[in-house]
């Protein structure tokens, strides 16, 4: 196929797998390798809240915090697997 084009999906828990610790290291091999294939584009697809709005999709530390981070309330009184937009603040905590 003579492909030089990446799609490359990332999950937030590869990156911040503790709160407030941001490792890099998976994004950099990923470019190196892209660099060393001659690959002319590489696309990092994060997968995150804001895309998939389900709790599959978060890190670890905030499924074992659910006072913190807590599910969104359904119609019919019970929690919906998708976290509480509420719970999120922009200086991320």
């Amino acid at each position: 196929m003579h492909a030089n084009t990446l799609e490359v999906p990332i999950y937030w828990e590869q990156i911040e797998a503790q709160p407030g610790k941001f490792d890099l290291s998976l994004v950099d091999t990923l470019l190196v390798q892209a660099r060393e294939h001659q690959c002319s584009s590489c696309t990092f697809v994060v997968c995150d809240l804001e895309k998939t709005a389900a709790n599959h999709y978060m890190p670890e530390w905030m499924k074992r915090d659910a006072l913190k981070y807590p599910n969104i309330i359904g119609r019919n009184g019970q929690p919906v697997d998708s976290p509480s937009p509420h719970s999120f603040r922009c200086d991320g905590s």
